[in-house]
């Protein structure tokens, strides 16, 4: 199992036929879960900037769709919201699973929190 935390290192598991890896950082992994949730395609990810702009300057409740909650190292839960960067990351990322035809799945426990888990499909 490779550790990963940002693009060149996915890239390279990808490439070297890793099938799990483990993502050390929270922003990377929602915008792993960003990725998966549109399927790998930019346009589905492009469409979330709206909700993200809506949700940032207050004019509805915050949207449940963009918040996921992560466990922590201890195992505790904590919430984060996708944010403009995540969707700019979330672009990159499946900008790298086109060129290299793959996908991912990001694993989550029982109570739907992401673990920090992703499996990388072919």
């Amino acid at each position: 199992m490779t550790e990963i935390h940002s693009f060149k290192p996915l890239e390279q598991a990808i490439l070297e036929g890793e099938k799990e890896l483990k993502v050390t950082t929270p922003k990377f992994l929602v915008a792993c879960a960003v990725a998966e949730k549109c399927h790998a395609d930019p346009e589905a990810v492009k469409r979330l900037i709206g909700l993200v702009m809506e949700n940032r300057n207050g004019y509805r409740q915050p949207n449940p769709e963009m918040a996921y909650t992560l466990l922590s190292d201890k195992g505790r839960p904590f919430m984060t919201r996708i944010t403009l960067s995540t969707i700019a990351d979330a672009l990159h990322i499946i900008k790298i699973l086109n060129q290299l035809y793959a996908s991912i799945k990001v694993q989550k426990d029982e109570d739907g929190h992401l673990t920090g888990m992703v499996d990388i499909l072919n």
